[in-house]
């Protein structure tokens, strides 16, 4: 089910869904925005990466920060959970680092040998590791195209490159296995089969760069939040446009619950929306 965190600086009573409920009161840790947000395997903790450089691990049932990650010089844009007790961050500083999950120490860091690009997005699938890149400050003036790069977890290897994208990526996940799902400012989501490297799906419609997207391949659902003001919803399979909700700010996240049947976004205003997607995929 999706579930929802109300985080407050005070221990003051406000409305939440129509009824008076206590908000819990800020355990203050982070000294920076807070970009980027994963919930455990064990919905036990959740793991924060912000631009104070550090990702931080909570206690989902009593709100407090249980420990710090430390990896480097850069503002972190991005967290995800691997399946061996490994904790990745993405960096402004050219990098993705991985930590060990229960000790924080830090068991390698993902960088190419020449050059490199701002890391906005990771995720992990099969032993693997894909990291959303930005612009490669080495190509000429004029060309921002960008790529997702696949990299062994354990040997930092670089394994694959993933082109397409005209302008700089901004996220990446992996709805389904062997699927890769990308969005970038070209104003595009891809989806990608990391079996042969191949493209097989482009989603288009917004205006602008899309800032986020999630997709479940059990559903057959995908969302794209854009720097339009609009969440849009697209057929997986076929790439058919079910439905647009609109929001009236950007939208910097967007989620999809277990169930598929409720679709959330995280504005750039400080709001939260949430939508029923229950039966989208039959519309067509």
């Amino acid at each position: 089910s999706l579930r929802s965190f109300v985080w407050a600086t005070d221990a003051k009573r406000k409305v939440v869904d129509g009824a008076t409920r206590p908000v819990a009161i800020e355990q203050k840790a982070h000294f920076g925005a807070v970009n980027a947000v994963c919930v455990s395997a064990t919905e036990d903790r959740a793991f924060t990466a912000s631009a104070d450089r550090t990702v931080r691990a909570w206690d989902l049932r009593t709100g407090a920060a249980v420990m710090q990650y430390r990896g480097g010089s850069g503002g972190l844009t991005s967290v995800c959970q691997s399946h061996k007790h490994m904790l990745i961050a993405g960096s402004l500083d050219r990098y993705a680092v991985a930590f060990h999950q229960v000790s924080s120490v830090v068991l390698h860091r993902y960088k190419p040998r020449e050059g490199g690009e701002p890391v906005n997005g990771v995720c992990t699938m099969e032993g693997s590791l894909f990291t959303a890149c930005g612009r490669d400050p080495r190509k000429p003036k004029g060309d921002n195209t960008s790529v997702a790069r696949q990299w062994s977890l354990e040997t930092g290897q670089v394994l694959r490159e993933y082109a397409g994208h005209t302008e700089r990526l901004l996220a990446c996940s992996n709805p389904a296995q062997h699927m890769l799902l990308t969005a970038g400012e070209d104003g595009t989501a891809r989806l990608w089969d990391v079996r042969s490297g191949a493209q097989t799906r482009i989603f288009r419609g917004h205006v602008g760069a899309v800032l986020s997207a999630c997709a479940s391949a059990e559903h057959n659902l995908l969302f794209t939040g854009g720097q339009d003001r609009v969440v849009r919803c697209f057929e997986l399979g076929s790439g058919q446009p079910l439905a647009i909700f609109k929001t009236g700010s950007p939208v910097l996240a967007v989620g999809l619950s277990a169930r598929g049947d409720r679709v959330a976004a995280g504005l750039q205003d400080g709001m939260v929306r949430v939508w029923c997607s229950a039966g989208l995929s039959e519309r067509g």
